[in-house]
């Protein structure tokens, strides 16, 4: 029952052990393509002077949903 308990143990902390922690990173969007317009219509973009700014999720036909970031005030 001990020789169980200690493997179960083993065996579930080092499931993860292999992962590395991915905080401060900035991922690579590799391979990205443009998207047909309408694909996902929840989607906002945000541009000026024809250069993409940022994204936001529209929630109501009124109010797009973002990050504070992205504005100054």
């Amino acid at each position: 029952m001990r020789f169980s308990l200690v493997l179960v143990l083993v065996v579930a902390l080092s499931e993860g052990a292999d992962v590395q922690p991915s905080c401060g990173r900035v991922s690579a969007n590799v391979g990205a393509q443009d998207i047909p317009a309408g694909r996902w219509p929840w989607l906002a973009g945000f541009y000026l002077d024809q250069h993409f700014l940022f994204s936001g999720s529209l929630i109501s036909d009124q109010w797009v949903l973002t990050a504070a970031r992205y504005f100054r005030w």
